[in-house]
Formats: C-alpha cells, sequence, structure tokens
C-alpha cells in the first residue's frame, strides 16, 4: 500500500508535473531517502551534524543530474 501511494499518488505526480520521466524521479527520491535515513534516523556522523546549506550544496548537483539529465 505505501509502494504505491508513494509510486502513483507522489513520485509519478511529481515527475509528470516537472516534466521528468519516472525513473529519474525514482533514483532523485531515493538519494534524498537515504540522505535522510542516515541523518537523522541513524544519526550517522559526520553527516548528521553537517550543516543545512553545506549538505544541500553537496547534494544539489546530484539531484539536478538525476533530474535533468546533465553529466
Amino acid at each position: 500500500v505505501i509502494r504505491e501511494f508513494m509510486t502513483h499518488a507522489l513520485l509519478n505526480r511529481v515527475a509528470e508535473a516537472l516534466g521528468v520521466s519516472p525513473v529519474r524521479m525514482e533514483l532523485a527520491f531515493a538519494q534524498m531517502f537515504g540522505v535522510v535515513l542516515a541523518r537523522y534516523v541513524l544519526e550517522l556522523e559526520p553527516l548528521a551534524s553537517l550543516d543545512v546549506e553545506d549538505l544541500v550544496e553537496l547534494l544539489a548537483p546530484t539531484i539536478q543530474r538525476y533530474l535533468d539529465g546533465t553529466p
């Protein structure tokens, strides 16, 4: 049920709204989900205490690459 909700209600709708392929949207989501898990659930250091601005600076190019396909 959760998988269906995440795939159809969230990821596919966002992908469609952004004009991104569903597989690219899922890759971006997987990247962000992994960071959330490591940072907030597992509290892995140094990721857990990294400044938010620094985290965004590190992750943004990867997420952008997933969404627009730039090398």
